[in-house]
């Protein structure tokens, strides 16, 4: 069943992106098993690095947080334990599967590799006000 095959898949959402330069969090959306998700990708802190050489094996730079977007109320009880149920599972699979995928990732630029633990969120140098800007911006 081709219809399957996609559900399966994980695909990124554009819409809705952003970038929180006060707590380094990026926060996007996707798609896994035919829900919608909220993904928040952000680097391990300092002071867990310090905490995790302490550790017998290195822990992941690539923190992700995962939310499943309820896009259906119309449930019948039964059905909503099922699929809470099936969520919990399919939460703990996606995590994981975004913890790979984000702590083996390597960009190539020029001859440069860069993983995750190479990247890191930046405070811009523009003011608040210049940001408001754009959210007042009603993509006209």
């Amino acid at each position: 069943n081709n219809n399957n095959n996609n559900n399966q898949e994980i695909r990124f959402l554009k819409e809705n992106v952003s970038i929180d330069p006060s707590t380094g969090i990026v926060t996007f959306y996707g798609t896994y098993l035919g829900e919608t998700w909220k993904l928040e990708l952000q680097r391990r802190l300092e002071d867990e690095d310090e905490q995790q050489q302490q550790q017998p094996q290195p822990q992941p730079r690539a923190l992700i947080r995962v939310t499943h977007i309820d896009n259906n109320n119309n449930h019948t009880i039964d059905k909503m334990k099922e699929k809470k149920q099936n969520l919990e599972a399919a939460s703990v699979q996606l995590t994981q599967i975004m913890s790979d995928f984000f702590n083996n990732l390597v960009f190539e630029l020029d001859g440069t590799f860069l993983t995750f633990q190479d990247m890191k969120v930046a405070k811009s140098n523009y003011s608040n006000n210049n940001n408001n800007d754009d959210d007042n911006d009603n993509g006209g």
